[in-house]
Formats: C-alpha cells, sequence, structure tokens
C-alpha cells in the first residue's frame, strides 16, 4: 500500500494516476477506494484542521521535493506556483546534494 496514492486526488481504479497501480501486490498499490486507509484519512483530517498555506511532501528515497499536483504529467499548476517554487528551491538548496524539486517531476 503507498498512502501517497490513497487520497482524493484524481484517484480512479482502473485508471490510475501516474505510478501507482491498482493491484494489491504490487508497492504502488493506490488502495481499494480513496482515503481506504485511516493512516490518509487521519492525515487528510489534520490537513484540513489547520488549513495550511503550502503543502510540500519530500521524499527521501527518490531526493525529491514535490508539491500538489502530480497525478499526471500534464496536472494543472497550483494557485501559488510560484511561491511553491521559491519554497521549494530553498528547501533543496538546505538540504545539498542531488535534490530536485517541483511538480510532477520524475
Amino acid at each position: 500500500m503507498d498512502l501517497n496514492r490513497n487520497y482524493n486526488a484524481q484517484w480512479e481504479l482502473g485508471d490510475p494516476m501516474i505510478g501507482a497501480s491498482k493491484w494489491c501486490k504490487d508497492q504502488s498499490y493506490q488502495g481499494a477506494s480513496e482515503f481506504s486507509e485511516p493512516e490518509s484519512q487521519a492525515h487528510s483530517d489534520y490537513i484540513l484542521s489547520i488549513k495550511p498555506k503550502a503543502y510540500l511532501t519530500i521524499h527521501s528515497y527518490a531526493q525529491v521535493v514535490l508539491f500538489p499536483y502530480t497525478w499526471t504529467r500534464d496536472a494543472k499548476r497550483p494557485h501559488n506556483y510560484a511561491e511553491l517554487i521559491e519554497l521549494s528551491t530553498e528547501i533543496t538548496k538546505r538540504i545539498g546534494g542531488n535534490w530536485r524539486h517541483g511538480q510532477g517531476i520524475a
């Protein structure tokens, strides 16, 4: 189960988002339905309760800092794209190394 793929953003079984699998044997399995896992539901509830100005995720295995939306390579840019680029640039600069950042980068 890949919790990153268990949210309700463009969730559709049978036509999964980039990198997601509809097969439970796969590491990138998106789940039986959106928010089918208690962890993704609890995380969503928390984020909705605090109403952050920005949301970025740090994926240490791939060394990337991502921001919404990444279900497809041509996803619509968020309204605060420039702000997110600025923030993710600063984060990757402070981390150092070969980290990449952006929206839907591969």
